[in-house]
């Protein structure tokens, strides 16, 4: 009798994140708490593509095999890759983060069991590498991409119940390595 009542507590508890999950992820959604981008900035990045010789729908295809992704879908957890599923608003920023003059292909996925983080990942289709910013008990999430920069978010401590902190800042390669560069100003300024 003790097994069957634990495994119904576990069934409880695997429905009860289930069911967190989806209902943050929908306000998240409702919010408009997903990637922001400008049409502007989203053109200029995709014209700059066009000027290295590729095509968006090449560099997302690139991004794929890369990934793993080859036939669609997403990576497990992670964002709908290459667009939302409802609002076909795409799942990725346009920016050079290399540093190499053609934009970078930057989105986010979601991984893991018992401790899930979200990673940040940057593809440069210049030389097909992929740069992933993982912060073990730390989430990095793209909060907006400018003219001239890439606004991440770094969200944690995760799983242990100390308080959850939010800093903003940047990205930079270093070292075939990505690394997070944190704002001097409070959260959320530039």
């Amino acid at each position: 009798m003790e097994k069957i009542r634990k495994a119904a507590w576990l069934l409880l508890l695997l429905l009860c994140m289930a069911q967190l999950c989806f209902a943050g992820n929908a306000a998240a959604a409702e919010n408009g708490d997903n990637i922001v981008w400008e049409d502007e900035v989203f053109a200029a990045a995709e014209a700059n593509l066009e000027e290295h010789g590729l095509t968006l729908e090449q560099v997302i295809e690139d991004f794929r095999e890369v990934r793993g992704l080859k036939g669609g879908g997403s990576a497990f957890g992670g964002y709908w890759f290459p667009y939302h599923t409802e609002k076909k608003e795409p799942s990725f920023v346009l920016f050079d983060v290399t540093g190499d003059g053609c934009a970078d292909l930057c989105t986010c996925i979601t991984w893991g069991s018992g401790m899930v983080r979200t990673d940040l990942l940057v593809y440069d289709p210049l030389s097909h590498e992929l740069y992933t910013l993982d912060g073990y008990n730390y989430d990095f999430l793209i909060d907006r991409a400018t003219e001239d920069r890439l606004v991440v978010k770094k969200r944690g401590p995760n799983g242990y119940g100390d308080p959850i902190t939010e800093t903003y800042g940047t990205v930079v390669p270093e070292e075939g390595c990505l690394v997070f560069v944190p704002d001097d100003g409070p959260a959320g300024e530039e």
